[in-house]
């Protein structure tokens, strides 16, 4: 999928191509968290379901859509096939779908970084999100007062067409999509259809979006910058982050997702044992405990001393959660602002295996942005050895120009990712050193 933005935050213009293992590498403040941000924002929509409804009685009239839905209930209560209907109604919602994530786009932005649409424009008077995939092309037109949506391009007859709707009984309708199965339920109402069709449009959208849009937040997560501090100051069990205020939806989202990790390691959901050299580098064990009405993590450190994770060490508080993220059966997209933050290289080699790891194994994507040479040499040696093929990996130069960002693609070739980032440093470094040498001489 590829995601290009016009005029907005720092970028003029900006246009990255999401991979498996996609990575933005460059200095400090020069746009890559933006990025990592308007990701997750994207990944994490959820669709406004009473507006997608509104929109579709809007193109096809109420009475239709009600005519519609009605049909399919009468229809399937005598035991009649109703895929024809259905399909219908799946194409017109699908062709709406853009007009339902307008409000969930809208307040996910503001949200997340914590500025209204004007402030996002800067000094312009409009901007642009475009995402781009196999299936469709989706436009969002950003104004200081408002986002207009609509498609530039999509291929829904292909989605429709691999649609099976069959009726067992009366009432009773099996659905499934692409051979899968999707809902296997009775339809007495509309509400009933409503129900089953939001369920099958859930994953026709994933389809068309290669899984990088309207994933939800359960689906996807931002590990945000200054994990260890968010861990000490805001995961006690008594607090509930939205009563924390001026506190954005990333930090909200993060908090969420400790406690919903905290929960699948306390109830088996996650296997640690893929993540036992990495703990062992960072000399701890991990379990759980239930206080105050929710799972709180536990570190047991080498030396067996036991304590919750926000009083844990720096190291620990930073990558304890990027790293069940990665194990875990959801999320299911994994964006890491700096995971190499408080590690030792040694723990940066394992945790950049970890991600690899989590790619093969768990068909996870990842997005990282990093400025740590270790972390990118640990991912080329990866990449060398054959254990993520480079044609899963997109890597991006974030670089500062004439008071804007610039997206520079780095090539990924045999020998990995380009390391031109930290060359210019390592001469700069080189040079110092014989500058002093030579003074000392």
């Amino acid at each position: 999928m590829k995601i290009a933005v016009r005029g907005l935050g720092p970028f003029d213009e900006a246009e990255v191509e999401l991979a498996p293992l996609t990575l933005f590498i460059g200095r400090n403040t020069v746009g890559k968290s933006f990025l990592a941000y308007l990701i997750w924002t994207l990944s994490s929509l959820t669709p406004d379901f009473e507006a997608w409804i509104d929109a579709v009685a809007d193109s096809i009239g109420s009475e239709r859509l009600s005519r519609l839905t009605e049909e399919i209930v009468e229809e399937a209560a005598r035991g009649r096939e109703v895929a024809q209907q259905f399909k219908e109604l799946a194409r017109v919602f699908l062709e709406a779908f853009p007009k339902a994530l307008r409000s969930s786009l809208r307040e996910r932005l503001e949200k997340t970084f914590g500025c209204g649409l004007g402030e996002l424009l800067g000094n312009r008077d409009e901007g642009e999100i475009r995402v781009e995939t196999h299936a469709a092309s989706v436009t969002f037109k950003l104004r200081p007062d408002g986002i207009e949506p609509s498609y530039a391009r999509a291929d829904i007859a292909g989605p429709i067409h691999s649609l099976s709707i069959d009726v067992s009984g009366p009432g009773m309708v099996t659905i499934r999509w692409d051979g899968d199965l999707v809902e296997r339920t009775t339809l007495r109402a509309s509400s009933d259809v409503f129900t089953a069709l939001f369920s099958t449009l859930a994953r026709i959208v994933v389809h068309i979006f290669d899984g990088w849009v309207a994933v939800t937040e359960t689906g996807s997560c931002l590990l945000v910058d200054g994990r260890a501090g968010i861990a000490r100051t805001l995961l006690r069990p008594y607090i509930d982050p939205t009563v924390a205020r001026g506190m954005l939806m990333p930090d909200e989202a993060y908090v969420r997702l400790y406690h919903r990790l905290a929960e699948d390691v306390a109830k088996g959901r996650i296997d640690v044992k893929p993540l036992a050299e990495f703990l062992a580098e960072l000399g701890i064990r991990v379990g759980t405990s239930f206080e105050r009405g929710t799972y709180v993590l536990k570190v047991v450190s080498w030396t067996g001393h036991t304590t919750t994770l926000e009083t844990a060490s720096s190291g620990v508080r930073e990558s304890l959660l990027t790293a069940l993220a990665l194990v875990s059966r959801l999320p299911l997209v994994v964006i890491v602002e700096e995971p190499e933050a408080h590690l030792h290289p040694r723990a940066q080699r394992l945790l950049a295996r970890l991600i690899i790891n989590a790619i093969n194994r768990y068909r996870k994507r990842v997005v990282v942005t990093t400025h740590s040479d270790y972390m990118l040499y640990a991912i080329n040696n990866l990449l060398l050895r054959g254990e993520l093929g480079r044609e899963l990996v997109r890597a991006y130069l974030i670089e500062r120009g004439d008071g804007l960002a610039r997206v520079k693609a780095l090539e990924v070739g045999d020998e990995g990712i380009s390391e031109e980032a930290f060359e210019e440093v390592v001469r700069e470094l080189a040079e110092e050193r014989a500058d002093a040498l030579e003074k000392r001489g």
